[in-house]
Protein backbone atom coordinates (compact mmCIF):
# COMPACT_ATOMS: atom_id res chain seq x y z
CA UNK A 1 0.00 0.00 0.00
CA UNK A 2 1.24 3.86 -0.68
CA UNK A 3 -0.34 4.23 2.57
CA UNK A 4 -0.96 1.65 5.15
CA UNK A 5 -2.14 3.79 7.88
CA UNK A 6 -5.14 5.25 5.75
CA UNK A 7 -5.84 2.01 4.16
CA UNK A 8 -6.16 1.06 8.09
CA UNK A 9 -8.88 3.80 8.24
CA UNK A 10 -10.60 2.97 4.84
CA UNK A 11 -11.13 -0.55 6.29
CA UNK A 12 -12.80 0.60 9.38
CA UNK A 13 -16.35 1.93 8.50
CA UNK A 14 -16.61 4.53 11.12
CA UNK A 15 -13.03 5.93 10.86
CA UNK A 16 -13.53 6.07 6.90
CA UNK A 17 -16.72 8.71 7.60
CA UNK A 18 -14.68 10.44 10.40
CA UNK A 19 -12.24 11.03 7.57
CA UNK A 20 -14.35 11.75 4.67
CA UNK A 21 -15.97 14.17 6.49
CA UNK A 22 -12.94 16.30 7.84
CA UNK A 23 -11.99 16.24 3.86
CA UNK A 24 -15.27 16.83 2.63
CA UNK A 25 -15.62 20.00 4.61
CA UNK A 26 -12.21 20.93 4.17
CA UNK A 27 -12.97 24.03 2.02
CA UNK A 28 -15.87 25.24 4.27
CA UNK A 29 -13.39 27.15 6.00
CA UNK A 30 -10.64 29.35 4.74
CA UNK A 31 -7.27 27.69 3.56
CA UNK A 32 -4.85 29.07 2.29
CA UNK A 33 -3.36 26.13 -0.27
CA UNK A 34 -0.23 27.56 -0.57
CA UNK A 35 0.49 26.63 2.75
CA UNK A 36 1.75 23.53 3.44
CA UNK A 37 1.39 23.37 6.86
CA UNK A 38 -1.89 24.64 6.30
CA UNK A 39 -2.35 21.75 3.86
CA UNK A 40 -0.66 19.04 5.93
CA UNK A 41 -2.70 20.54 9.19
CA UNK A 42 -5.91 19.46 7.69
CA UNK A 43 -5.28 16.21 6.29
CA UNK A 44 -3.46 15.31 9.88
CA UNK A 45 -6.03 16.71 11.59
CA UNK A 46 -8.66 14.35 9.69
CA UNK A 47 -6.39 11.61 10.35
CA UNK A 48 -5.70 12.27 14.15
CA UNK A 49 -9.37 12.73 14.23
CA UNK A 50 -11.03 9.21 12.33
CA UNK A 51 -7.75 7.49 13.19
CA UNK A 52 -6.28 7.88 17.52
CA UNK A 53 -8.71 10.77 19.27
CA UNK A 54 -12.35 11.41 17.63
CA UNK A 55 -13.36 13.83 20.69
CA UNK A 56 -11.53 17.40 20.25
CA UNK A 57 -12.59 18.30 23.64
CA UNK A 58 -10.31 15.84 25.18
CA UNK A 59 -7.20 17.48 26.23
CA UNK A 60 -3.77 15.51 25.42
CA UNK A 61 -0.28 16.96 25.73
CA UNK A 62 2.26 17.95 22.79
CA UNK A 63 4.45 15.50 24.25
CA UNK A 64 1.94 12.22 24.02
CA UNK A 65 0.65 13.82 19.90
CA UNK A 66 4.04 13.75 18.77
CA UNK A 67 5.39 10.88 20.72
CA UNK A 68 2.10 8.60 18.84
CA UNK A 69 4.18 6.20 16.63
CA UNK A 70 1.07 5.63 14.68
CA UNK A 71 1.07 9.28 13.96
CA UNK A 72 4.54 9.96 13.40
CA UNK A 73 5.14 7.21 10.81
CA UNK A 74 2.00 8.32 8.64
CA UNK A 75 3.29 12.28 9.06
CA UNK A 76 7.17 11.39 8.42
CA UNK A 77 6.65 8.17 6.56
CA UNK A 78 3.54 8.43 4.60
CA UNK A 79 2.97 12.48 3.70
CA UNK A 80 6.43 13.42 4.18
CA UNK A 81 5.95 16.14 6.55
CA UNK A 82 9.31 18.08 8.46
CA UNK A 83 10.27 17.61 11.82
CA UNK A 84 8.94 21.78 12.59
CA UNK A 85 5.79 20.63 10.80
CA UNK A 86 4.97 17.53 12.84
CA UNK A 87 5.44 19.24 15.94
CA UNK A 88 3.55 22.78 14.91
CA UNK A 89 0.51 20.42 14.15
CA UNK A 90 0.99 18.68 17.45
CA UNK A 91 1.02 22.00 19.21
CA UNK A 92 -2.01 23.48 17.49
CA UNK A 93 -4.12 19.82 18.45
CA UNK A 94 -2.39 20.47 21.96
CA UNK A 95 -3.59 24.21 21.97
CA UNK A 96 -7.10 23.26 21.39
CA UNK A 97 -7.87 22.67 24.76
CA UNK A 98 -6.16 25.56 25.80
CA UNK A 99 -8.48 27.75 22.84
CA UNK A 100 -10.92 26.58 25.23
CA UNK A 101 -10.36 27.94 28.53
CA UNK A 102 -11.42 31.57 27.69
CA UNK A 103 -11.59 32.80 31.48
CA UNK A 104 -8.54 31.31 32.79
CA UNK A 105 -7.16 33.32 29.71
CA UNK A 106 -8.49 36.58 30.74
CA UNK A 107 -7.82 36.37 34.20
CA UNK A 108 -4.25 36.45 33.50
CA UNK A 109 -1.79 39.93 32.63
CA UNK A 110 -1.07 41.25 29.30
CA UNK A 111 2.30 39.28 29.61
CA UNK A 112 1.25 35.83 29.91
CA UNK A 113 -1.88 36.60 27.46
CA UNK A 114 0.86 37.76 24.84
CA UNK A 115 2.60 34.39 25.27
CA UNK A 116 -0.15 32.44 24.13
CA UNK A 117 -1.11 34.47 21.28
CA UNK A 118 2.67 34.54 20.17
CA UNK A 119 2.22 31.02 20.01
CA UNK A 120 3.43 29.99 16.78
CA UNK A 121 0.91 27.44 16.49
CA UNK A 122 -2.18 29.52 17.65
CA UNK A 123 -3.53 30.39 13.96
CA UNK A 124 -3.55 26.76 12.94
CA UNK A 125 -4.92 25.58 16.56
CA UNK A 126 -7.83 28.30 15.85
CA UNK A 127 -8.33 26.53 12.32
CA UNK A 128 -8.45 23.00 13.97
CA UNK A 129 -10.84 24.64 16.77
CA UNK A 130 -13.31 26.21 13.99
CA UNK A 131 -13.17 22.71 11.97
CA UNK A 132 -13.80 20.79 15.09
CA UNK A 133 -16.36 23.25 15.94
CA UNK A 134 -15.02 22.59 19.27
CA UNK A 135 -15.27 26.37 20.20
CA UNK A 136 -18.78 28.47 20.42
CA UNK A 137 -18.88 31.12 18.17
CA UNK A 138 -19.01 33.65 21.32
CA UNK A 139 -15.41 31.74 22.25
CA UNK A 140 -14.26 31.71 18.43
CA UNK A 141 -14.80 35.07 17.80
CA UNK A 142 -13.29 36.03 21.51
CA UNK A 143 -9.96 34.52 20.20
CA UNK A 144 -10.03 35.69 16.74
CA UNK A 145 -10.16 39.34 18.09
CA UNK A 146 -7.87 39.35 20.96
CA UNK A 147 -5.81 37.48 17.69
CA UNK A 148 -6.64 40.64 15.46
CA UNK A 149 -5.83 43.54 18.03
CA UNK A 150 -2.68 42.19 19.35
CA UNK A 151 -1.44 41.07 15.75
CA UNK A 152 1.40 44.04 15.30
CA UNK A 153 2.84 43.47 18.77
CA UNK A 154 3.09 39.68 17.44
CA UNK A 155 4.89 40.24 14.59
CA UNK A 156 7.19 42.84 16.05
CA UNK A 157 8.44 40.47 18.78
CA UNK A 158 8.56 37.32 16.35
CA UNK A 159 11.44 40.07 14.59
CA UNK A 160 12.78 40.49 17.50
CA UNK A 161 13.13 36.60 18.27
CA UNK A 162 14.58 36.43 14.67
CA UNK A 163 17.07 39.26 15.49
CA UNK A 164 18.14 37.45 18.51
CA UNK A 165 18.77 33.86 16.84
CA UNK A 166 20.37 35.68 13.79
CA UNK A 167 22.79 37.41 15.90
CA UNK A 168 23.42 34.13 18.28
CA UNK A 169 23.84 31.85 15.15
CA UNK A 170 26.24 34.00 13.79
CA UNK A 171 28.59 34.64 17.21
CA UNK A 172 29.03 31.19 17.33
CA UNK A 173 30.18 30.27 14.07
CA UNK A 174 32.58 33.54 14.46
CA UNK A 175 33.95 31.80 17.41
CA UNK A 176 33.93 28.55 16.09
CA UNK A 177 36.21 29.45 13.66
CA UNK A 178 38.92 31.62 15.47
CA UNK A 179 38.89 28.30 17.96
CA UNK A 180 39.92 26.16 15.67
CA UNK A 181 42.36 28.47 14.39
Amino acid sequence: YISPHLHQIFSDQEKSDIFCHYLSHLHDKPLDSSDPLELFGALVQAFYRAAINPDPNKAISTNQIIENPELVSFMRNEIGMFKHEQAMVAKALHMQSTLRKKDDFERRGERRQMAVLQTEAFPLALQFASRDYSLSGEKWLFWTQHYEKSRDKIQIAQKRVRRKKKRTSSYKSKTSRTGSE
